[in-house]
């Protein structure tokens, strides 16, 4: 075997290894095992791992479009493809892109994935829709979603000084974003406590 083949060989079995991590470490936070140690599922995987909140967020949303996609023919093999289909948040969106890709024949990159999203999911200037986050696991709590929420920004926070102009730009724009969400849930919130 030549050293290509066997560096290729190694770079598969690194993606494989990837997959199998991120579905463990789904696993894991939505079965609760990594509590009573820890407070939330970033700081066990800092503690255990060494992953970051950023890294933690790649492997539950690669995990997650993993199972929306599961039983297809050709499913995504690497994290940049996940990344990019995660993005459209729910399986019915995930799947008419991965299909069309898949179909269309061509080398499937991120960015095959991304133009073709806002081909078929893109707004009437075919643009695609703000990119969000994977959808909240239906069976945590509320509570819990908010605490996750509140250790990625603390995360955010201690990197922020790492960041250049234009990262900076984007992460204001989040913010704003988060703000707006904040505010409904809060106004939401309120609301119900009133009325109960």
């Amino acid at each position: 075997m030549s050293d290509l083949k066997k560096l290729e060989a190694t770079i598969r079995k690194g993606q494989t290894a990837f997959f199998a991590a991120a579905k463990a470490l789904l696993e894991i936070e939505r079965r609760g095992l990594w509590k009573p140690n820890f407070t939330s599922i970033v700081e066990y995987a800092a503690a255990r791992f060494g992953l970051g909140g950023c890294d933690v967020s790649r492997y539950r949303n690669a995990a997650i479009v993993l199972e929306n996609l599961d039983g297809i023919e050709k499913p995504p093999t690497n994290e940049a493809q996940c990344r990019e289909l995660a993005k459209l948040r729910h399986q019915e969106p995930q799947l008419k892109v991965w299909s069309a890709v898949v179909g269309s024949g061509e080398k499937i990159t991120a960015k095959l994935i991304a133009d073709t999203a806002a081909k078929l999911l893109g707004g009437d200037d075919g643009e695609p829709k703000p990119s969000e986050p994977v959808s909240p696991i239906e069976d945590r709590t509320a509570i819990h979603e908010v605490a996750t929420a509140l250790n990625f920004l603390q995360a955010a926070q201690e990197r922020v000084n790492t960041l250049g102009e234009e990262e900076r730009s984007s992460l204001l724009e989040q913010l704003d974003i988060a703000e707006q969400h904040i505010g409904e849930l809060r106004s939401s919130l309120s609301a119900e406590l009133v009325s109960a």
